[in-house]
């Protein structure tokens, strides 16, 4: 009951949210659209040649008995350090403490920082460009997001975005004013006239409307993750409760007619 109150207002500023964080999170950092589905590995959409220095943030949560979660979250991110050959480098930031846990014991020496109460109140904008600040701050060219997006109250889909630093290819051309400008922002119009500027700013806001919506969906599905994992324990431990009792009344019908038989049969035999 506890979990499903919360529920309701997580859905809510997720309903709220969504359409923000994924529009500006579409129109910054497009997808691939020809990746084949994995449904075994969740780190399916991770693209390691477009980057050299990869910086992966992991979205888990704070407590526990909320299901998997937590483990599918970093299972992707095991999976997709498999994919970085030695010319490559991957670390990792996670936000919540149960990723850490999980994710230290395989790679303690790529774990670049961790945040943990970071779900005591819930996710904001302000505290999503906190997050970017630190994020920002390492160097990468590319920074994936792994986060759980919200389906129904029964059901949620691991998902991995790739957020190209644009902005640092950006700088790092020779050439023209359109040297460094991905394809899909080519055509619009920037200011201030100075493109690179322009270009880091916008990515910046991107990331953390892109932090922020993930944020959110990850806490959508941890809530419905733990409401079904409440529900379902609270039905096995009624089974169990309901099994133990049946034995109990079998044990003590048992011990009564065993002395219902014990007292007769004396009183027999004092008759006899």
């Amino acid at each position: 009951m506890v979990a499903a109150a919360k529920m309701t207002g997580t859905e809510k500023r997720l309903n709220d949210g969504r359409p923000f964080g994924m529009r500006t999170s579409a129109a910054a950092f497009p997808q691939a659209t020809d990746v084949e589905v994995d449904d075994f590995d969740p780190s399916y959409m991770f693209t390691p040649e477009t980057g050299n220095k990869h910086h992966t943030v992991l979205i888990t949560s704070d407590r526990g008995l909320c299901g998997g979660v937590n483990s599918v979250v970093t299972k992707s991110a095991r999976m997709a350090y498999d994919k970085v050959d030695d010319s490559k480098s991957m670390v990792f930031s996670i936000v919540g403490d149960k990723g850490r846990g999980q994710l230290g014991r395989y790679f303690p020496e790529q774990l670049h920082y961790t945040m943990d109460e970071t779900w005591k109140n819930p996710p904001n904008f302000d505290q999503a460009c906190a997050i970017t600040d630190r994020v920002l701050a390492v160097d990468s060219d590319q920074v994936n997001i792994i986060f759980n997006k919200f389906v129904n109250q029964i059901s949620y889909d691991t998902t991995w975005l790739n957020c190209a630093n644009f902005a640092q290819t950006a700088a790092l051309a020779e050439g023209g004013d359109d040297e460094g400008i991905p394809d899909y922002l080519a055509d619009y119009e920037l200011e201030p006239e100075n493109k690179v500027e322009a270009l880091q700013n916008l990515f910046e806001f991107s990331l953390a409307s892109t932090m922020y919506w993930s944020m959110s969906e990850g806490s959508a599905s941890e809530e419905s993750s733990r409401m079904s994992a409440m529900e379902n324990a609270s039905k096995n431990a009624g089974e169990i409760i309901d099994g133990l009792t049946l034995k109990y009344n079998r044990a003590r019908q048992a011990a009564i007619t065993t002395e219902l038989i014990e007292i007769i049969s004396g009183a027999a035999a004092l008759e006899g």
